[in-house]
């Protein structure tokens, strides 16, 4: 048989397309003709399971039918969910406690004075005010809340107030009423020192964590490390995981003795037996207080004729130390205590903490010069976010005027702009 070439190459682009379309056609069938006994196999497999859990007497041959469903039996019996009906109980308890937790967080944040904290106690905010009470409320009981830092602040602690920072009376936003306030002008004025509270909370929070200092722990071990803060005081209560800790060097005469440091300051603490009680410890003058100030300053242990204050803090107890009164430390430099100091407040033999106690002079915050609360205290980049308006550089919409007489005389007219601008200002 005689081939010829040029035909071949002539058509060979038809050639092969005919050649690509059988070969595709062959492959589809043999895909189809291999997946049908798996496909058969599964649709056995799966009609006989829905007749295990299907009721012979089901009133409806149909399965997708309501009465055929009814009568199906649930696979799932009453232990099914046992375990997790237990897990459920647990989180939602858990849930419960943090959320009650939380709650109490803000049960002191809205607060009244007088006898409106009795009337609102349980009031929501924006809830009607009677006219009686707001007579009351503008004289004695809302100006009492501005008479000091501790009524401003509704100070309910047994520890005096710590705000070292000086303020104007201004920045705590007290108001003075010309005529009455609505209930409306009630629940923003007391919004408004809801708000101005908390900064000064913030700020005291703020001064407290700068001034704490942390222990600085030894290991023996490095991995002891891996369990952190939380196994802490498991390891140090347990006597066989006290190798875990290296014990610091100290005077022959000291019990114990502690490393903390915070943001200016590295104290070694030493610990001696008090010689007025029997059991209690108290802190010896031989220890030392170093300047580690990570600027480089010179710190001085005297400001405004007074000198370093410390206090020691367990719980809401809390005992101060002799002040230290020194000369100005340069970086590296170390001086003792030298007087002893006793706690009467705080027992020193159980895990306290170490505090530095900031005067105005000595505050990291020096003064509170100005408070904003509102749209004012916004910055000028998140004004533009706030505040949205019209593209001053889009064209003027153009308003159609409608004739006075277009809608059924000037009455008419009338109350349609009213409607108009009632709908424009809701």
């Amino acid at each position: 048989m005689k081939v010829d070439k040029e035909f071949l190459k002539k058509h060979q682009f038809w050639l092969l397309l005919g050649l690509a379309v059988l070969l595709w056609l062959i492959g589809l069938g043999m895909v189809f003709m291999s997946l049908a006994p798996k496909v058969a196999l599964v649709t056995t497999d799966y009609a006989k399971s829905d007749d295990e859990y299907s009721s012979p007497d089901a009133p409806s041959k149909d399965p997708k039918s309501a009465a055929a469903r009814s009568w199906q039996k649930e696979p799932k019996n009453a232990s099914f969910l046992t375990e997790w009906d237990e897990r459920k109980k647990v989180y939602l308890k858990r849930k419960n406690e943090v959320w009650d937790t939380a709650w109490k967080t803000q049960d002191d944040l809205m607060t009244w004075p007088g006898e409106l904290a009795g009337e609102l106690k349980d009031a929501s905010f924006g809830d009607p005010i009677r006219p009686n009470s707001i007579q009351t409320y503008k004289g004695d009981p809302y100006h009492s809340q501005f008479a000091s830092l501790d009524a401003f602040l509704a100070w309910q602690r047994s520890e005096p107030v710590y705000f070292p920072i000086s303020y104007d009376k201004a920045v705590l936003g007290e108001r003075t009423w010309k005529e009455d306030p609505s209930p409306e002008e009630c629940w923003l004025a007391q919004e408004d020192l809801w708000v101005r509270r908390e900064i000064f909370k913030v700020l005291m929070a703020a001064l407290k964590s700068m001034g704490t200092f942390k222990e600085v722990v030894p290991f023996r071990n490095a991995g002891a490390l891996a369990g952190g803060s939380a196994l802490d005081a498991v390891f140090r209560k347990d006597p066989q995981s006290a190798p875990l800790f290296k014990e610091r060097p100290k005077p022959a005469d000291v019990v114990k003795g502690l490393l903390f440091r915070n943001h200016s300051w590295e104290i070694e603490l030493f610990l001696e037996k008090d010689p007025t009680t029997q059991n209690n410890l108290q802190v010896s003058g031989k220890s030392t207080i170093r300047n580690i100030n990570s600027y480089g300053r010179s710190m001085a242990l005297v400001n405004g004729g007074q000198g370093l204050q410390l206090r020691v803090r367990q719980g809401e107890r809390t005992s101060a130390l002799t002040p230290l009164i020194g000369q100005l430390l340069p970086v590296n430099g170390m001086t003792t205590f030298e007087k002893s100091s006793q706690s009467k407040e705080v027992d020193l033999r159980n895990d306290f903490e170490l505090e530095e106690v900031f005067s105005p002079a000595t505050s990291p915050i020096k003064r509170l010069e100005h408070l904003e609360v509102g749209p004012t205290a916004l910055s000028s980049r998140l004004v533009a976010v706030a505040e949205l308006g019209m593209n001053r550089l889009a064209p003027q919409e153009k308003k159609e005027e409608t004739p006075a007489g277009a809608a059924g005389g000037f009455g008419a007219a009338g109350a349609g702009g009213g409607m108009a601008g009632k709908g424009e200002r809701d």
